[in-house]
């Protein structure tokens, strides 16, 4: 594989993006390339791209949260496409993520599939652990999903 570099997400990847979150996530409202512009505009959220050869392959976002006494994030979305998946881009992202959520400080939290074992086990390997279920959270497919939580440095 050649190299994976990380950069800011950007307006010009939300189609992409968009177009990755349906082969992803079909069964459960993938979200549109004006989610992903919502999100990028927002000024407590930080989004990360992974490229190879000029392509996005990946794309991850957390919303930095609460005040400065009292902060926490939360894990909005990480993707890979199904073609590079299995070759650590996940994690890549993932660490992005964390690197910037430690800097904030506080806890981390995010919503995974209960059926999505490889998620949870790349979750899990980061030090998250599951602190709650919800029911039917996941739409229209009805899935479940785990509350996970990281606590903070």
């Amino acid at each position: 594989m050649t190299t994976v570099l990380l950069r800011p997400l950007a307006m010009g990847d939300t189609k992409r993006c968009a177009n990755l979150e349906r082969q992803l996530f079909a069964r459960d409202n993938p979200w549109p390339a004006w989610a992903f512009e919502q999100e990028l505009r927002s000024p407590d959220h930080h989004y990360v791209a992974a490229d190879c050869d000029g392509q996005l392959v990946g794309y991850a976002g957390i919303a930095l949260l609460g005040p400065a006494d009292d902060p926490e994030n939360e894990i909005h979305t990480i993707g890979v496409d199904p073609k590079y998946q299995r070759r650590g881009i996940g994690r890549m992202l993932l660490d992005d993520l964390l690197a910037v959520a430690d800097l904030h400080g506080g806890p981390v939290w995010l919503d995974v599939r209960t059926d999505n074992e490889a998620a949870q086990e790349l979750y899990r390997g980061v030090g998250f652990e599951v602190v709650g279920l919800r029911k039917r959270y996941y739409q229209p497919s009805g899935a479940d999903a785990y509350v996970m939580k990281r606590e903070g440095p």
